[in-house]
């Protein structure tokens, strides 16, 4: 099965468990792969022991962004999703 289809599954389930996030990787072969999401950062200590009891070779790169443009984005983001207001709001002062 290609990696596609086995994320669109994915998707479709609305669920990943542990096998298959895993499966997310078998198609990477002998090259370095990773993921990345906001939602890591949510983590808490059994997290991160849950992660590396299931992939014990895992690192974990934090970015550590500037508090005000991580709240931009956090927002732009929400307000993609959601488009209750405009998204000129966020960046026309004239708007506020």
């Amino acid at each position: 099965m290609l990696c596609i289809q086995h994320l669109c599954e994915l998707h479709r389930a609305r669920r990943i468990d542990d096998a298959g996030y895993l499966k997310i990787f078998s198609f990477k072969g002998d090259k370095i792969s990773g993921d990345i999401t906001p939602k890591y950062e949510m983590l808490d200590d059994d997290g991160v022991r849950h992660v590396l009891r299931v992939a014990p070779n895992a690192k974990f790169i934090y970015f550590v962004r500037h508090p005000v443009e991580r709240l931009e984005s956090a927002i732009r983001m929400w307000v993609g999703i959601h488009s209750r207001f405009p998204a000129e709001c966020l960046t026309d002062v004239q708007l506020m």
